[in-house]
């Protein structure tokens, strides 16, 4: 189990972020080894709000029973941390994160990036490029929601370790081959500098989105979180197994890049190439680059449809756990898990075991909630991609993920854990007494929910408050969406069926989970 933890974390983080952001960093720092520096921050910002995740993942739920304190460990991730800390206005906190995560928790730019790549491996000519890479993206969604909703846990972690080992053992090579190149091809490691290459000088405004690129690529430690029910022995196991992770992220995603600057020398932003990978393993193959940087654009590709494949396969979870709060139209519906494919012809093939032993045993795959996800992913799709290139909309896209779900739910989690710890040692057991019922604390306790909340704090300020002229909108499409959060539940409730969420049990005790609300005639 802890190595399949370790997977499903490597699996997801390493798609397209690790092969395309080095170049859009460089882009944006205009120094090779500014561009490295950014890579080492924005690891450490996502570490410190993964140590903030792990100290709340394994303490709530909290819930009060005869004055006895229960923790109950489920799925959800960050949606029943925020529900934990921010208990008024009821629901309020549900719909934010609901609303959030529906619309921009999905990976339509791993999806528009597995278009590019497909097109580039197959293709010789070009040809209605947009069209090509438009079809492949939502096809691959389309593939990845449809191998969810058939298949098994059993088969798909079995697929995710494969995927996970391959990605790993490519990673390392990458590194390696680049370094390699470097100094066989006269040290050009040295040329690594922080000099300002290009006409225009390095700022804030640079350095800010530079990071919420980097962030994007660090982002997959959220997966086991969300799944976090289906671990067994979390609390010896899991805290360890995701740092291991991301430990190995923080120091071989700085090595690609470190290689990557090796093998190709860096002289301003008109010569940087487009992938990482695809550069320097053309360099082995100079006599037949195009056959080679075909090849690596195929292996891409397969590395992005892994990727996807775990995020549908968590978030279909997420999904699910919001549809249960109630505040979804027919969220029953989308509450309710239904036998795969797979798993009925499993059935059929042990006859020789009682109907009901088989029925109990079987797994219940959330279908419907599947679709929830790939509905929205396809929307965006359609609305970013379809209107920009391929290139633009991937960086769009990319953008709207990390800001909404990372810096947005990020701060709000880390924010609301340092206002716990802050509660704890001013007020003590008269408040919400946070110190006597956590279970976990992590290294350098509090500093890594300080860096956090200070970090994602000046990210999201100076993001909104100078949003850039290519991606002005992108804040204000996130922002935008809070009134229809807030206005989520009972709105909802009435168009469907004219009812409403109501309270009926009352919270037992300071610091408890245990109000139960129901469905009520208006």
């Amino acid at each position: 189990m802890p190595f399949t933890i370790v997977c499903l974390i490597l699996n997801r983080t390493i798609g397209s972020g690790i092969f395309i952001q080095p170049i859009n960093v460089l882009f944006h720092t205009n120094s090779s080894a500014v561009a490295i520096l950014v890579w080492i921050v924005g690891g450490l910002i996502v570490f410190a709000l993964m140590l903030c995740w792990l100290e709340l993942a394994l303490i709530v739920p909290i819930h009060f029973i005869d004055g006895h304190l229960h923790s109950i460990i489920q799925s959800g991730g960050d949606k029943n941390y925020l529900e934990c800390i921010y208990k008024r206005p009821r629901f309020l906190i549900t719909c934010v994160f609901g609303v959030t995560y529906i619309i921009f928790g999905n990976l339509a730019a791993e999806a528009m990036q597995f278009g590019g790549q497909e097109c580039f491996s197959r293709v010789k000519v070009l040809v209605k490029v947009l069209v090509k890479v438009f079809g492949w993206a939502v096809g691959v969604v389309t593939l990845c929601a449809v191998i969810t909703a058939t298949t098994t846990r059993k088969w798909f972690l079995g697929v995710n370790n494969l995927l996970a080992v391959a990605k790993i053992i490519f990673l390392v090579t990458t590194a390696i081959v680049g370094i390699a190149c470097g100094t066989r091809n006269g040290n050009t490691c040295r040329n690594i500098s922080w000099y300002i290459k290009g006409d225009k000088t390095t700022s804030v405004g640079d350095i800010v989105p530079a990071l919420f690129l980097v962030m994007y690529a660090y982002t997959g430690f959220d997966q086991p979180f969300y799944a976090l029910a289906e671990v067994r022995r979390q609390r010896r196991v899991f805290a360890s197994s995701v740092a291991a992770a991301m430990l190995y992220l923080l120091i071989i995603l700085p090595l690609v890049n470190i290689g990557y600057m090796c093998a190709i020398t860096y002289e301003n932003n008109g010569t940087l190439p487009k992938n990482i990978a695809v550069a320097i393993f053309s360099l082995l193959a100079p006599g037949d680059s195009l056959a080679a940087e075909r090849a690596v654009s195929a292996i891409l590709a397969t590395f992005i449809l892994g990727s996807i494949m775990a995020q549908t396969f968590t978030s279909s979870k997420v999904i699910q756990e919001i549809a249960k709060e109630g505040i979804l139209p027919y969220s029953k519906f989308f509450a309710t898990g239904k036998r795969s494919l797979l798993s009925r012809l499993r059935a059929l093939w042990r006859r020789n075991r009682p109907v009901e032993e088989t029925s109990k045993r079987t797994e219940r795959t959330p279908v419907a909630a599947t679709f929830l996800y790939w509905v929205p992913t396809v929307v965006l799709l359609v609305l970013v991609g379809m209107i920009e290139k391929p290139s633009v909309s991937y960086k769009l896209l990319v953008l709207l993920r990390t800001f909404s779900v990372t810096a947005i739910l990020g701060l709000a989690t880390c924010a609301g854990l340092l206002y716990l710890k802050v509660d704890s040692w001013v007020v003590g057991i008269g408040g919400r007494n946070w110190k006597s019922h956590v279970q976990w604390h992590p290294w350098l306790n509090p500093i890594p929910v300080c860096v956090a909340t200070l970090a994602l704090g000046f990210l999201i300020f100076w993001r909104v408050r100078h949003p850039g002229t290519s991606y002005r909108g992108q804040p204000a499409a996130v922002l935008g969406c809070t009134p229809s959060r807030v206005v989520c539940p009972d709105s909802w409730c009435c168009l469907v069926d004219g009812t409403a969420i109501r309270p009926v049990v009352g919270e037992m005790e300071a610091g408890g989970n245990q109000t139960a609300f129901v469905r009520a005639g208006l």
